[in-house]
């Protein structure tokens, strides 16, 4: 859940969540004229557009990071069952793709907010998914 919005690990499951998701995403999108997404002068996007592969990421949607690094270009969408072979050496990082929300647009105070608590917009989310990782035998 976002708040009161029902998701998946593919996002949103509800009409109103799809409209929210659409119109929201990038606060910067010429459909959303009033600027939904913005706070303080500050347009936020969702943390992640699109993936490695160019798959569009949802609101919500179930993204995996190798390492640290949630650059698009190092982020795969896995939503409920997108499959991808991660280097052993690399640590897999799992996260519902919301708005960073906080304080800084880069580095990890991006998602806290002036007194150090977790942003509203990650803040907000609850439940859980059940994911299964598993290590396959090298070639």
């Amino acid at each position: 859940m976002d708040k009161s919005i029902p998701c998946s690990p593919d996002g949103p499951e509800s009409f109103g969540g799809h409209l929210f998701d659409f119109f929201i995403r990038d606060a910067r999108f010429p459909l959303n004229p009033a600027g939904w997404g913005s706070k303080l002068g500050r347009v936020k996007r969702l943390r992640v557009l699109k993936d490695r592969e160019g798959r569009r990421a949802s609101f919500l949607t179930l993204i995996a990071a190798l390492g640290k690094d949630d650059r698009e270009d190092n982020v795969y969408v896995i939503g409920s069952g997108h499959e991808f072979t991660a280097h052993a050496s690399e640590e897999l990082f799992l996260f519902a793709n919301d708005w960073p929300g906080g304080r800084d647009k880069e580095g990890d105070g991006r998602f806290y907010d002036e007194e150090g608590n977790l942003s509203e917009t990650y803040g907000n989310n609850r439940g859980e998914l059940e994911v299964t990782v598993k290590a396959l035998p090298q070639a």
